[in-house]
């Protein structure tokens, strides 16, 4: 029964190999015809790729290329931003006459400790702080700029409305008060008046004024005028010194 059965077998491998043939001698020569086909010069030309081919293989190239720029910078930056110092240094990037405030620095390199920044990194973050605080500043200045000439205006409005000093009388009560204001206000006081726009303020134009005709009257005593003259203070409270 075995050498029946082994017959059978072998008559059916043969009928196999007739009806299909030696497959496995047919894999073996067909990696070798691939081979050598692969091998083989295929003729003139054949290695030029076409214009589709060639493009899209340009295409790629570029973008691996600029992949792998892109990788490079991504790194450089995390170099250069992060790695934090020994002490952190902003005195290269403060602007001229700027000083920055000591509580809030220490609170600002905790924090740029703690995200472990570089200089750079810290540098690029206190550069927008201080932007942001001169922009604030600017604004601050300019609402107040704005503020002053309304209030300026408002001064010179009362005063030409002014029904003792103002409307026709104006011009020669400012000569008057000219008088007194040269003689007795300094450059600082000058100044002051000016910037705030109090030289056109009622109250203060009136005082000159009084001053101004006292002068006109050579009624005020200055110290080198006789005894008999009346001082500033004695013109506006009178002579504190009786009882």
């Amino acid at each position: 029964m075995s050498e029946e059965k082994a017959n059978q077998t072998v008559n059916s491998n043969e009928s196999a190999d007739i009806l299909y043939g030696d497959t496995e001698n047919q894999d073996s020569n067909d990696a070798q015809d691939e081979a050598q086909k692969a091998e083989k010069p295929q003729g003139l030309g054949s290695s030029i790729k076409k214009d589709g081919e060639q493009k899209e293989d340009e295409e790629k190239s570029e973008d691996d290329s600029e992949k792998e720029e892109q990788d490079k910078e991504e790194d450089n930056k995390e170099k250069e931003l992060f790695g934090k110092p020994k002490q952190y240094d902003y005195s290269e990037i403060i602007p001229e006459g700027m000083e920055l405030n000591q509580e809030s620095t220490v609170k600002f390199n905790e924090l740029a400790t703690e995200l472990n920044l570089s200089q750079v990194g810290a540098n690029r973050v206190m550069e927008l702080a201080i932007q942001h605080t001169q922009q604030v500043q600017a604004k601050i200045t300019d609402t107040y700029k704005q503020e002053l000439e309304g209030k300026k205006a408002e001064y010179q409005k009362i005063l030409k409305d002014d029904k003792d000093i103002g409307g026709a009388k104006l011009q020669e009560t400012l000569e008057t008060a000219n008088l007194a204001y040269d003689k007795f206000a300094s450059n600082e006081i000058k100044d002051i008046l000016a910037q705030t726009g109090l030289d056109n303020h009622p109250g203060i134009v009136k005082v000159f004024h009084e001053l101004g005709k006292h002068m006109q009257n050579d009624n005020i005593h200055t110290g080198s005028a006789p005894n008999e003259k009346k001082g500033i203070a004695e013109i506006f409270y009178g002579n504190t010194t009786k009882k």
